[in-house]
């Protein structure tokens, strides 16, 4: 079942209780909440402030697609205001497994945003770490220049479904920005699992008539494309012994051990006729008695490990 939502910064602002209350009864599922520092991208938007005033209307679940330079000090005053999950931007957070910890310490669930600008490859190293992906597709904030639904962002929700169904990841992907009633269902198809709606809902006196026949154009595109024939891509895949998507990376390709959940990037190109081939070498610190079998599921993956003389009498001596 998809979730629909209502972001709210494309509501009347002079009635947002009154607005919310009109979203809930239409039927909507959650509430989503740009919040804006006004450096990041040229808007600003809801304060926690403004949050909290609304939070006692409701039980519905409040998001926060949060834009921001510094998005980790916004993270108590959302918390203090009753935000249950929070999308941190991909472009502008530093030390990424760092900043959804942070989220987590604070009670809440985590998400990562992406623009429609920024590679797909960042999100791999912590997809195990997050509750949802936000995929955007149009220019962030207000403005004429990119506003309009960008059908880019159909493949992009189609390569990260593909992920999140080869690893069993029960992760929420949300698309959103500039979805009109013409392409939500697009993007359902494409494996979008909520779709958070602005202008499109909210300027429809009928939201009750809108939301039935949205739900009715999903239903009918999955319908019809549950009859298609596979795309010939799927068949020449299964045809050469492959039936497992690519992992997310910008050059070259990965071999994955999924018992272990670790993946080991490689690439090979040609020069003058020569074959060449490149590994990636992952440098980590992490790894001691907190996750004994980590080393081990390296192994697996096909890592080579270089151990450190020092830090492995460390490891022991902790252990």
């Amino acid at each position: 079942m998809t979730r629909l939502g209502s972001a709210l910064f494309n509501a009347d602002h002079a009635a947002l209780a009154v607005e919310l209350r009109r979203v809930e009864a239409a039927g909507i599922d959650f509430l989503h909440f740009d919040v804006f520092d006004g450096h990041f991208v040229p808007d600003l938007a809801f304060p926690p402030r403004t949050i909290a005033a609304l939070r006692p209307l409701t039980t519905l679940p409040f998001e926060v697609h949060l834009a921001a330079v510094d998005p980790l000090r916004f993270l108590p005053a959302l918390k203090h205001a009753g935000a249950d999950l929070v999308f941190l931007p991909a472009e502008s957070t530093p030390l990424l497994y760092e900043a959804i910890f942070a989220v987590r310490e604070l009670g809440m669930q985590v998400g990562l945003c992406l623009a429609l600008g920024t590679t797909l490859s960042v999100l791999e190293p912590v997809l195990p770490l997050l509750d949802a992906v936000l995929l955007l597709g149009r220019v962030t904030g207000e403005g004429q220049r990119g506003r309009s639904f960008n059908p880019l962002l159909l493949d992009r929700v189609a390569t990260v479904r593909r992920l999140l169904d080869v690893t069993n990841r029960p992760i929420d992907l949300q698309a959103a920005g500039g979805l009109e009633l013409e392409n939500m269902p697009a993007a359902v198809i494409a494996g979008a699992s909520s779709l958070p709606i602005g202008g499109a809902l909210h300027r429809e006196a009928d939201m009750v008539g809108f939301l039935g026949q949205l739900k009715a154009s999903i239903a009918g595109d999955r319908s019809r494309g549950a009859e298609e024939p596979r795309s010939r891509g799927a068949e020449e895949s299964e045809a050469e012994g492959g039936t497992e998507p690519s992992r997310i990376t910008d050059h070259g390709s990965s071999t994955t051990d999924h018992s272990s959940g670790f993946s080991v990037l490689s690439s090979e190109f040609s020069v003058l006729g020569s074959r060449f081939s490149t590994r990636v070498l992952i440098a980590s610190r992490s790894f001691g008695p907190h996750c004994p079998g980590a080393l081990e599921q390296l192994r697996t993956a096909g890592c080579e490990l270089i151990t450190n003389p020092g830090a492995a009498r460390q490891m022991k001596t902790n252990c």
